[in-house]
């Protein structure tokens, strides 16, 4: 078990060769040591790639063939094809997904460059084409190399709670066969055997935690899955302050996100709050409410969590929460929490212009703030909900906004739709019963 251990804590903390110029590069930092940047020269201990059939000129069968010829006492490969994942942007009308293919390889002798194992794959990246896939974890180490193995056939815990689709262990392609496939599996479990926590284990725990922040993943879920007696050491307050510190590393890159964030104007009660919270639960999208006064209110806040909603509450860092990258919520000294989200709702009984000077923000920072934002108000009649649209949000380059403008249109589809039900149902309560009212009516924009 040790070894294993030893081997991931490896794979986390590969060195890499010298950088090529104008490839593909992502930055790694592990106990907060700056490695060199990760190219196609890159010499690695894993891989983890996901690519299409563009990335694969000879085609999936030429690949399958390399993978189950390769020698298994040097290479473990597990590959699989993902041909029947959906596509959940929509609630209603969920697409499949593009076929795309998952390789992994661990190697069990020596480290070998990218480009390589690439080659041997047959799996080829073009520069500038495929630069964003790259950067999009198309090309990367495994963190632990056992759960990605589980995650091919989306047995992990994880792809569980995201309803992904399930996939057979006989549909992975690999060099090895069925016994030694499970074997592989098996490691992902294997934090849990750990009766007796020994200096080795630490090192990697705090390599992965490190890692885990890096990757913006949640710590307490992790954290909450391993020993008691991994939980019970007092060297665990270093360890989250690793993952704090990859966490913090990620964020001053200043990643981009394109962020959609929209004001809803309306009077008390009508159900704006509501409605926003539904159509976000029904995508599935993990989502921080805030509400009412009082400080500290996003300390709960996680980077795993994909939107926020504020219900008539200001913020003092509006300029940053609300721009199109990840941010700090707070300015204290030290574990802020980290805004990576993709969707800033805001409701209030407010106008837009008003709210901005509840929550002081300069007057020479309005143009900037009606850039971010869909400002809407509803507005409620004997027999249905209207919805005016104020403004649009113009920030970023033309394909930002474009992208943006479809996540609008499609969240205001599924909030006009929730928003009429609830006034619908309120009316059905009352003296006069329900209205025969139908969807909002949009009064057009600014």
């Amino acid at each position: 078990m040790e070894n294993d251990i030893k081997n991931e804590a490896a794979d986390i903390m590969s060195t890499t060769s010298n950088p090529i110029d104008n490839l593909p590069q992502t930055s790694l930092k592990i106990n907060g040591k700056k490695k060199n940047k990760y190219t196609i020269r890159s010499s690695v201990r894993t891989l983890s790639v996901k690519c299409y059939a563009e990335q694969l000129p000879d085609g999936w069968d030429a690949t399958k063939q390399a993978i189950q010829s390769a020698d298994k006492t040097k290479y473990q490969i597990l590959a699989i094809e993902h041909n029947r994942d959906y596509n959940n942007d929509s609630i209603w009308t969920p697409s499949f997904e593009k076929s795309h293919f998952h390789i992994i390889v661990r190697l069990l002798q020596n480290s070998e460059h990218i480009q390589t194992l690439l080659s041997m794959l047959k799996v080829v990246y073009r520069t500038p084409e495929d630069d964003e896939l790259w950067r999009n974890h198309g090309v990367e180490t495994c963190r632990d190399f056992s759960a990605m193995a589980n995650y091919l056939t989306h047995d992990t815990e994880q792809a569980q709670l995201d309803g992904k689709t399930q996939y057979q262990l006989d549909e992975i392609v690999s060099n090895l066969d069925v016994d030694e496939i499970k074997s592989v599996r098996d490691g992902y479990v294997r934090v849990s055997d750990i009766k007796r926590v020994a200096s080795e284990d630490l090192e990697v725990l705090d390599g992965l935690a490190y890692a885990l922040g890096l990757s913006l993943e949640d710590f307490n879920e992790w954290y909450g899955n391993l020993p008691f007696a991994v939980r019970a050491h007092a060297k665990m307050k270093t360890i989250k302050e690793s993952y704090q510190r990859g966490i913090e590393d990620r964020t001053a890159k200043r990643e981009e996100v394109n962020r959609l964030c929209v004001f809803i104007q309306g009077t008390p009660n009508i159900g704006k709050t509501y409605a926003a919270k539904k159509v976000l639960e029904h995508k599935h999208i993990k989502t921080y409410s805030v509400s009412g006064g009082g400080s500290g209110k996003f300390d709960k806040l996680k980077p795993t969590h994909q939107a926020i909603i504020l219900d008539d509450y200001t913020s003092s860092n509006l300029l940053n929460m609300s721009d199109n990258y990840m941010t700090e919520v707070y300015r204290r000294n030290n574990n802020n929490p980290i805004w990576a989200g993709t969707y800033f709702i805001v409701t209030s009984n407010l106008s837009f212009q008003d709210w901005l000077i509840e929550c002081k923000v300069a007057r020479k920072h309005f143009e900037a703030m009606y850039t971010r934002f869909y400002v809407l108000e509803v507005l409620e009649h004997d027999t249905q909900i209207d919805i005016k649209i104020h403004n649009e949000s113009t920030r970023g380059t033309a394909t930002e906004i474009a992208e943006r403008k479809k996540k609008f249109d499609e969240f205001l589809t599924d909030y006009s739709v929730l928003i009429t039900d609830y006034f619908n149902e309120r009316k059905a309560g009352s003296p006069q019963g329900r209205t025969e009212s139908g969807a909002p009516t949009f009064l057009g924009s600014f």
